[in-house]
């Protein structure tokens, strides 16, 4: 089961909240400013059953092309 996980990063002497998704047991992937979204598509990713090994794949397939 994937997790929403939140991190907070000083950018320009500014906080920024960005957001990912953990597995848990070390897969650990921060890919958005978007709460929704990273809770969305942790949520697919649970409803599949995506394997951890994919997860990184989809999200450079998915945010980054």
């Amino acid at each position: 089961m994937y997790l929403l996980i939140k991190e907070t990063f000083i950018i320009d002497n500014s906080e920024t909240e960005l957001y990912g998704i953990s597995d848990g047991a070390g897969l650990m992937i921060i890919f958005t400013e978007d709460p929704v979204e990273a809770k969305s598509f942790v949520g697919i990713c649970n409803e599949n059953a995506v394997e951890s090994n994919h997860i990184a794949d989809i999200i450079e397939d998915r945010y980054y092309t």
